[in-house]
């Protein structure tokens, strides 16, 4: 019974030793892998401090830019309110007037400009600007009108209605001025944005810079043509008239064609 027990025991022991050698084994396995982890995490600790002020600089640049953009940001949209409540204040003293004159569009000019000059590239800004050239031809100050509306064209090239009031504007001012061909070529270019019933008015001017030019045989073509535009302005009565003018001086008339002859 002893000798039984006594085997069985011996058996354990060596179970026990082999299983004690493998537990060492994967501990000094463990144990490496530590210290290879440790190693890493150093090297990565020693890279970062010898890094650290080069991470600084560049957190703090990133802040410092986020903060900048914030601001520049909320300065323009308080920049964009303050100039809308200029313009709104300059343009509430033509509120009551339906066709401001040259008297009440004169007291607006210092204002719009200054406005255009303080707060320039803001929506606001830009809407003044068209103001301003019409103030400027309201009171017959046709080269500065001119001038802003000529920065109208090239400032407001996504907005076709304010680039086609500056064109308008532009050949009323040269024409004022006696620059025939810088009119002519304002109309010719309106003749390729405007919309059909706009085309008559538009061949109707250009009939009138020819006469002036006293080219009468141009004059007539371009009447003839703003005839036969739909339309209602000018009036019929009003372009026939300034067609039997041209005949009495005897200028060559255009061709009619034959759809258009009463019977």
């Amino acid at each position: 019974m002893l000798r039984g027990s006594s085997q069985t025991v011996l058996r354990s022991s060596g179970l026990a030793k082999k299983k004690i050698k493998v537990s060492a084994n994967d501990i000094r396995k463990s144990v490496r892998t530590a210290e290879q982890t440790s190693k890493v995490s150093e090297q990565m600790m020693s890279w970062v401090q010898a890094r650290r002020q080069w991470f600084l600089g560049v957190g703090i640049g990133l802040l410092v830019l986020l903060v900048m953009v914030w601001g520049f940001g909320s300065y323009e949209q308080v920049r964009e309110r303050r100039a809308q409540m200029q313009y709104a204040h300059t343009l509430a003293k033509l509120a009551n007037q339906q066709n401001p004159d040259a008297q009440a569009w004169a007291p607006l000019i210092a204002e719009l400009k200054s406005l255009c000059e303080q707060y320039r590239g803001t929506r606001a800004a830009r809407t003044a600007q068209v103001d301003l050239a019409q103030a400027y031809l309201q009171t017959g100050q046709f080269d500065q009108a001119i001038v802003w509306d000529l920065k109208n064209l090239h400032d407001l090239k996504a907005d076709p209605a304010a680039r086609l009031l500056a064109q308008q504007r532009l050949v009323m001012s040269y024409r004022a001025l006696g620059k025939l061909d810088e009119a002519l070529a304002e109309c010719a270019a309106l003749l390729g944005m405007t919309a059909p019933g706009f085309k008559r008015e538009v061949e109707w001017l250009m009939g009138q810079l020819y006469i002036a030019k006293h080219n009468d045989g141009k004059a007539a073509e371009h009447l003839q043509k703003a005839l036969e535009q739909a339309g209602t302005y000018p009036a019929d009565g009003i372009i026939q008239t300034g067609l039997a003018q041209l005949r009495q001086s005897g200028a060559p008339q255009p061709l009619v064609p034959t759809d258009s002859v009463p019977q």
